[in-house]
């Protein structure tokens, strides 16, 4: 985990590279699953009641604009002990139907990036499937144009 600074805002941030493998049998994905095949990301319990927590897409839209929609980051955020923290998941444009479907849950604090959205797909054995995703993790209020630059920083431009 690296420690940052953006735009004042105090920030850890980390990578992480998921690796599926189908086991001598396809491993499929199935198309109406929703939230399936992706990365789920869930917010603080204090931000349930779902109108206490804030999320915003690469496309500027909030939890239900963005819901069903494509992006290359979804940010989620609310207050903790009465201080504003998120955290914002940067989708690497090598993932597979990059830019990817996000599920922003309007019962629930949490998104998922889902590239299951889009229709069915499998892994076929002997061909890793690897998706790639950097996290920020901020105290305080992140806005589009801090998250732009940080998308662009983690992802070469």
């Amino acid at each position: 985990m690296k420690d940052l600074e953006r735009n004042g805002l105090n920030c850890k941030e980390f990578a992480f590279a998921p690796r599926r493998t189908g086991n001598g049998q396809n491993a499929y994905s199935r198309r109406g699953v929703r939230g399936a095949g992706g990365l789920g990301v869930r917010g603080n319990a204090l931000w349930d009641p779902v109108e206490k927590v804030r999320m915003l897409t690469s496309n500027g839209d909030d939890r239900l604009k963005g819901d069903s929609t494509k992006g290359k980051r979804a940010h989620i955020s609310g207050e903790v002990d009465g201080q504003a923290t998120g955290i914002a998941v940067f989708i690497h444009p090598d993932n597979f139907r990059f830019p990817q479907p996000l599920r922003l849950d309007p019962k629930n604090p949490q998104l998922c990036i889902a590239p299951s959205q889009d229709g069915d797909w499998r892994i076929e054995p002997g061909n890793p499937y690897v998706s790639k995703y950097r996290f920020i993790v901020c105290d305080g209020v992140a806005d589009a144009a801090m998250l732009d630059g940080a998308w662009k920083c983690v992802n070469g431009g």
